[in-house]
């Protein structure tokens, strides 16, 4: 199945900029991928659930792989995180996610979205999130919770993943 282009260009130019805000350049992505995606929800959706086993296989082989090409810099501008890591696929896979959630509800919905106002708001969701810092890996984040319990032994270490979770999702500050 053929895809629309994206707007690889808006995506290159916007990891050159210099003169705008990263809250700007995050504004920018969010809106014009937003654009791109509400054009193309249609043919997303009828190849992603037309067939229940091919429609699974579009999406991992063929359009994750093509969005995260297109995107993978400028998220690595935004994170610091490296283009072939865990964390951006993570990112890449939530950025997808939301937009197309939000596209296909527009469709379905036969409403008129008010992009300059979802921007907005998806800029100041995803914000915070996307920093340059190095998140955790779980190994670290169990050993801290394990520490912080007070736990040595593996048993007693094991249910600390859950702690370790808990602590990772900023409950436990």
């Amino acid at each position: 199945i053929a895809l629309p282009p994206l707007n690889v260009p808006l995506a290159k130019a916007l990891v050159a900029r210099t003169d705008i805000s990263r809250d700007e350049m995050l504004r920018l992505f969010h809106e014009q991928f937003l654009r791109d995606v509400i054009e193309m929800v249609p043919l997303i959706a009828a190849a992603q659930f037309s067939d229940p086993v091919e429609g699974p296989k579009f999406y991992s082989d063929t359009l994750f792989p093509r969005i995260r090409d297109n995107v993978a810099a400028l998220m690595s501008r935004f994170t610091g995180w490296d283009m072939g890591s865990t964390q951006m696929d993570l990112a890449i896979q939530a950025v997808m996610g939301v937009h197309f959630g939000i596209a296909l509800e527009n469709v379905l919905g036969g409403g008129k979205l008010d992009i300059a106002r979802v921007t907005h708001d998806l800029t100041r969701m995803f914000a915070p999130g996307l920093t340059a810092t190095t998140l955790p890996t779980a190994r670290t984040t169990a050993a801290k919770a394990v520490a912080r319990a007070g736990r040595t032994d593996a048993a007693q270490g094991r249910s600390g993943i859950a702690a370790a979770a808990w602590l990772a999702a900023g409950a436990d500050t």
